[in-house]
């Protein structure tokens, strides 16, 4: 193999660690600043014969029709460890040290592997455009490594060697500054990669658009989050950015807007797959005030095993079916909410149905429990419901007695009026028995 041969070998290993001699994002071909000025020496016809085994070792050829084999890098560690790099002059010596750096790399060996690239990087003699490339791959090792400092002083290095820098360069700079908790520099680069991209007619990738997504999160300015967000829809299909978008509008205070970015992922293939995803839009439908649907997603949810029929859940599914008229439907779920209760909120809210549902002796009682257990959200809104369970029954001390326990300022106006009503009608009881109707007897009571 010749010296020029192996060294376009060479270049071809770099390309694929690094990535560091391609195209340019917007097409224009990436030059190197010295490339005109600096003469690259080759290796000698005795060197490449020496790195012969390490290229078959780490470019392997296939038989032909056959799959092309892995390389095997610990056959490149021993080939090399053959070679005497000592009486090497300094343009051979970062070549051999090149391919070590290379082979560590493939044994994902990066401390050895960044060992060898700095020793090509601190030889003089090293040809220019290997010393460039190695600079950008010492970088990249070093943020593998989170030495994020390192990581930017030699990449800062490369970048003033290039005549020409391309989006995915200043992409990578500001990851290296994001890493360093530098966000005013890693927004700028990014949204300048960005901007390269998009002014050539193309999309950046899609984790730039994530940096930028993130940076102005963390600062808050949830409308530019939107805006970009709608850009990671539109190129790249993954129901996430649906549900971040709803995320978004929920932040923003958009409800209609947040249920429909929930509606579209629920739409999608694994779009809403956690019990916290499917309840947060059962409760959006809830806010929207479309319950039914909400129950919906509940049921369907618990079927498929993805919600858990804990109490709070069942609570939930409960109060949505309640809420959408559906009483004979929300009960047993209301009832085995309430199976599960460690306080009393399950209780109260199940003393609503059976009032609604006219079962008033039921009602009474999960009332009474509730009081009992305590941890009722609303604990005037039980006694109401005790109250108004009571008095149905005819049982208007009872009922008077409960609503006079209510002190919430939120129901007083309610209870006086109810303790009014309740009083006119025993009173009206009382006249009508005085008078010598059995009014029980004509209502069913006896």
């Amino acid at each position: 193999m010749d010296g020029n041969r192996f060294s376009a070998f060479i270049l071809a290993a770099m390309l694929a660690l690094a990535g560091a001699v391609s195209a340019q994002d917007d097409g224009e071909e990436r030059k190197y600043a010295n490339v005109k000025t600096t003469k690259v020496k080759a290796i000698s016809q005795k060197l490449a014969k020496q790195l012969e085994p390490v290229r078959t070792c780490l470019a392997p050829e296939g038989e032909e029709g056959e799959p092309v084999p892995e390389p095997d890098p610990r056959c490149a560690e021993k080939a090399l460890s053959k070679i005497n790099t000592a009486k090497l002059p300094g343009h051979e010596k970062a070549e051999v040290w090149n391919l070590y750096g290379y082979t560590y790399y493939l044994l994902d060996d990066q401390p050895k592997s960044k060992v060898y690239y700095l020793r090509i990087i601190n030889e003089p003699e090293a040809n220019a455009p290997l010393r460039n490339r190695t600079l950008k791959t010492v970088s990249q090792i070093s943020l593998i490594e989170e030495k994020y400092a390192e990581a930017l002083k030699y990449y800062q290095d490369w970048m003033a060697l290039q005549e020409i820098l391309g989006a995915s360069d200043y992409a990578l700079l500001a990851t290296i500054y994001y890493s360093l908790d530098n966000h005013n520099q890693a927004l700028t680069n990014i949204e300048k990669s960005i901007e390269m991209m998009e002014s050539a007619g193309k999309i950046g990738q899609e984790n730039w658009y994530s940096l930028q997504r993130s940076i102005y999160y963390q600062r808050g300015n949830y409308p530019k989050v939107v805006s970009i967000l709608k850009k990671l829809i539109a190129n790249y299909q993954s129901p996430r950015y649906w549900r971040e978008l709803g995320g978004m509008y929920g932040e923003l205070e958009v409800p209609k807007d947040q249920l429909a970015a929930y509606q579209v992922a629920s739409l999608q293939k694994k779009g809403l797959t956690t019990e916290p995803q499917l309840m947060a839009l059962a409760y959006m439908y809830m806010g929207a005030d479309v319950p039914y649907k909400g129950a919906e997603v509940i049921i369907a949810g618990i079927k498929s095993g993805k919600i858990k029929e804990s109490e709070k859940n069942l609570r939930v599914l409960g109060s949505a079916l309640y809420q959408s008229g559906e009483l004979k439907k929300a009960l047993p779920w209301m009832e085995k909410a309430a199976s599960k209760a460690s306080d009393g909120e399950s209780f109260a809210r199940l003393a609503g149905i059976y009032v609604d549902l006219e079962r008033y002796q039921d009602a009474i009682r999960t009332a009474n429990e509730a009081l009992r257990r305590g941890g009722v959200k609303r604990r005037d809104l039980t006694l109401m419901t005790l109250g108004t369970a009571q008095f149905n029954l005819q049982k208007f001390d009872a009922a008077i007695r409960s609503f006079r326990k209510i002190k919430d300022d939120r129901t007083i106006k309610n209870r006086d009026q109810w303790i009014q009503y309740v009083q006119n009608e025993q009173k009206r009881e009382e006249q009508i028995k005085a008078s010598g109707i059995d009014l029980d007897r004509i209502l069913g009571r006896s």
